[in-house]
């Protein structure tokens, strides 16, 4: 049987998802341009991190062993939710760009970050928390030690070996924001806080640190730390990011607590946001191209090209979830 859905969770996913493809509306309007825009940074700040923390607390069970599901099942239901979706759009998207051929066959299974590399990541990172919750119960080691282990150890490997074959560097790196939503989930009661005060001022604090995110460089003001620029600017992405997430998980129940058309379409947005991420990725360049084409200005194209790309990937999705099939090949709805 289905859980029965958590609407704030869901309108959060849907809120995410707009500023995911409002970031790739910036970016494709103004190209490299992009990494000195504040409003592209504070975006990118949190954005994904934000996604993987929403999937590592959805997957919070509180265990009954009369009912509790086989590694193995969550495994495979892991891969036609992900994995199944994340080839056949692959497959579209090269067919879409005229490069469907073996070079570009190997480079995307290789190097996914040049395509939709959030559902590979995901899935990696889900199939990893389950080998340890599994080696966790076999071993009788507290979860929180093993998982806190795996974190180490994907950080120390990408730092000393600078993998990235396969997404490693994503893996590595969003691993810990997972598994921060998973514990968010299973200790919400002793985390969560009504201070109001509290609550506005970290949301100050997030915003403060998301305004000076850079993608590439550690903000002016932490330059002169004696520290490695790599480790500043991880420390900085992990800070701002961790804050934000706790933010929005604290924040989000409260402002998505009714049943307003506003926060209803932002959960029917959220519930078929793999579809919209997915799509809008194929097209969204055309689009960018077709308005830059007709001398808009950059603002214009940037408003035009996300509203467009939304419409145009929500409506299609809805179009792929009508036939049984194609909603659980392209949509990853799979029955549970």
């Amino acid at each position: 049987m289905e859980r029965k859905r958590l609407l704030w969770a869901d309108a959060l996913k849907g809120a995410l998802i707009l500023l995911v493809v409002l970031g790739h509306s910036i970016q494709n309007t103004i190209g490299e341009d992009c990494y000195t825009n504040h409003l592209w940074n504070f975006i990118y700040s949190f954005h994904m991190p934000a996604f993987m923390a929403i999937s590592g607390f959805l997957s919070f069970r509180v265990k009954d062993h009369a009912t509790v599901t086989k590694w193995y099942s969550i495994i495979w239901r892991r891969f036609q939710q992900l994995v199944v979706p994340y080839v056949l759009w692959t497959v579209i998207l090269l067919l879409y760009n005229n490069s469907f051929n073996g070079e570009s066959i190997v480079e995307y299974i290789l190097y996914p970050d040049k395509g939709l590399w959030f559902l590979w990541v995901l899935f990696v990172i889900s199939v990893l928390f389950v080998i340890g919750d599994l080696l966790s119960e076999k071993a009788g080691i507290k979860q929180e030690i093993v998982m806190l282990s795996i974190c180490i150890a994907l950080a120390v490997t990408m730092v000393m070996f600078e993998l990235r074959i396969m997404g490693f560097q994503f893996i590595a790196y969003y691993f810990i924001f997972y598994v921060f939503g998973y514990y968010l989930h299973k200790y919400y009661d002793r985390v969560k806080t009504d201070k109001s005060l509290l609550i506005v001022s970290l949301l100050v604090a997030w915003g403060m640190l998301a305004w000076f995110w850079q993608m590439k460089n550690a903000p002016s003001f932490l330059q002169v730390l004696p520290l490695p620029g790599s480790l500043t600017i991880y420390a900085y992405r992990f800070v701002t990011a961790l804050l934000a997430i706790y933010v929005l998980i604290i924040v989000s129940p409260r402002v998505f607590n009714s049943n307003k058309q506003w926060v209803v379409l932002l959960g029917k947005i959220g519930i078929v946001s793999l579809g919209i991420y997915t799509s809008h990725v194929i097209f969204i360049s055309s689009i960018a191209d077709v308005y830059k084409g007709i001398g808009l200005s950059n603002g214009a194209v940037v408003l035009l090209t996300f509203v467009s790309a939304s419409l145009i990937s929500f409506a299609l999705v809805w179009l792929i979830s009508q036939l049984r099939v194609t909603s659980r090949l392209l949509l990853g709805k799979v029955q549970l």
